[in-house]
């Protein structure tokens, strides 16, 4: 079971004032688009698995883009086993980290995405998670450590209407209603005009916000109580090789 923890610690010293996973390591995956089903919270961790397995690759020296992994795996064929039925109506990443460390995800072109639960189909998984824990209000330093180590970091922020409207700079939630929270992957930081910024790959595709990125301040209202989900390594199939 999942268990509160931080990531090992990395002296603030040693990381750069500024940082993007996507600078690093080019063949990465695009952000997913969780359609208008409620699977953000499944969706990350997935995103999260596809950053681990592309970064995977390109460190043992495999060249070409990673194929991407199956969210809608997950959503069907959980069963309830991990705290809920997981579907199209909100939940908690840490209940499907506990998915990919134990059952693994197989590759979206297998299974591919519907945005719509529905029954669980056979399957090979490709990928696994595992040693996943969680931190609620985590220092920001232990986020920074955890992306470094090329681990992005799932967390959760609250949405409130100006963010659909975002196009580009550091979001700032300034008007407009709460609508709820989101499942969000951070992959980078940086700082612009005096306000520090998380790199966010979101999941609402790659038409909205910076191609599908988004830039938000690291004391913004929508992020300053969130919690911070972490892994610590990634198991791969034998069978997977980039195409």
């Amino acid at each position: 079971e999942d268990e509160e923890a931080a990531p090992p610690a990395q002296a603030a010293a040693d990381l750069p004032a500024s940082f993007d996973l996507r600078d690093r390591y080019p063949q990465h995956p695009e952000p997913k688009n969780q359609g208008s089903c409620g699977s953000c919270y499944i969706v990350s961790p997935v995103s999260v698995a596809e950053w681990a397995f592309a970064i995977d690759l390109q460190d043992r020296g495999v060249e070409g883009t990673p194929m991407a992994l199956s969210a809608q795996a997950v959503m069907d064929c959980d069963e309830g086993s991990y705290g809920r039925d997981f579907g199209c109506t909100g939940g908690w990443p840490h209940e499907v980290y506990g998915y990919l460390e134990d059952r693994g995800v197989p590759l979206a072109r297998d299974y591919p995405y519907t945005a719509s639960e529905g029954a669980c189909q056979p399957h090979e998984p490709y990928v696994w998670l595992t040693g996943s824990s969680y931190d609620y209000t985590p220092d920001p330093g232990d986020i920074k450590a955890a992306i470094h180590q090329g681990r992005p970091v799932t967390m959760i922020m609250d949405v409130y209407s100006d963010l659909y409207s975002y196009s580009g700079g550091v979001y700032q939630h300034e008007t407009g209603s709460l609508h709820g929270k989101k499942s969000i992957v951070a992959i980078g930081w940086g700082s612009e005009n005096g306000t520090d910024y998380w790199i966010i790959d979101n999941s609402w595709g790659t038409s909205w916000g910076d191609a599908g990125y988004f830039k938000i301040a690291v004391d913004d209202v929508s992020v300053r109580d969130t919690y911070a989900y972490y892994f610590s390594d990634i198991i791969v199939s034998d069978a997977a090789t980039a195409p």
